[in-house]
């Protein structure tokens, strides 16, 4: 009889895995990662001890890991990117037309317990609004759009013509459980189609003060050897500013059906740096 994998549920939501995943998965614990990820939309194991390949491993069995879906994020910019400014939270690549199935975070190089990434679940959060609201919203879309201020909330009429936006169901069926997930990024969302300016940002406001609501956000502190995985179309992640909290390196790997670059070649290196230096823009 196979062991399959220990855990406890975390609050508001999200589990804590006890499972060595340096070590490959058999067929039936490979299905139960799958379920659990389903389940609870963030997973956490601690102690692990995973090189590039191994986190990928991970990853594979959740989904397809793209070509351009490993990287380094840093506070110190000659090691990786994001720098060390407070990020709002977010969806990756809510501006696309596909955004990321998932994500990973592996800590490589960090200050045990000196900071943390916060995350909310749309799923969990819209069972939770009144049925006139859910009732109001069902048929409605959210235009999200390329974020020129990773800080904070981010409007259309700062942007050029050819930067990145996409829209998507304000409630959408999540793809692989069905299940109804409130969409909106508090980094991306520019706006609910169709609706006057005045209507879309008092509807806004409502859902942000649901979705965003303290007891609804989970928050994991960081120690050496902790991944993080997470349910990208399901939840929205954020950090506060780490520029204080020593180094802090962790390795992010994501599952995509299309990658960044495959949606965005205009992006890709070649072009990149042109286009980010003129639009002052991180990824």
């Amino acid at each position: 009889m196979t062991d399959l994998i220990s855990f406890k549920p975390l609050a508001p939501f999200g589990a804590e895995l006890f499972v060595d995943l340096g070590v490959p998965l058999d067929k039936a614990q490979a299905g139960e990662l799958i379920r659990l990820f389903r389940e609870h939309k963030v997973l956490l194991a601690r102690n692990q001890k995973l090189d590039e390949a191994a986190q990928k491993k991970v990853m594979s069995y959740l989904g397809p890991v793209p070509s351009d879906a490993c990287g380094l994020t840093s506070n110190d910019p000659t090691v990786g990117m994001q720098g060390d400014i407070r990020l709002a939270f977010h969806s990756d690549l809510a501006f696309a037309a596909e955004p990321d199935l998932g994500a990973s975070l592996f800590a490589v190089d960090l200050v045990n317990g000196a900071s943390s990434t916060s995350f909310v679940n749309g799923a969990q959060v819209y069972q939770t609004l009144p049925q006139a609201l859910k009732n109001r919203i069902d048929r409605l879309e959210a235009v999200s759009i390329w974020p020129l201020d990773q800080t904070r909330r981010n409007r259309a009429a700062a942007l050029n013509d050819n930067d990145p936006r996409a829209t998507h169901p304000v409630v959408w069926n999540h793809p692989a459980t069905g299940e109804p997930v409130l969409y909106l990024s508090g980094m991306h969302t520019d706006c609910i189609a169709g609706l006057p300016e005045a209507e879309s940002e008092a509807l806004i406001a409502e859902l942000f003060d649901y979705l965003f609501a303290q007891k609804n956000i989970m928050t994991h502190t960081w120690r050496n050897g902790d991944l993080v995985i997470w349910d990208n179309l399901a939840v929205q992640h954020a950090r506060e500013d780490v520029s204080q909290v020593g180094i802090r390196t962790l390795r992010r790997v994501s599952i995509a059906r299309r990658s960044f670059f495959e949606q965005f070649p205009q992006l890709a290196p070649a072009g990149l740096k042109g286009y980010a230096d003129e639009r002052h823009v991180q990824r």
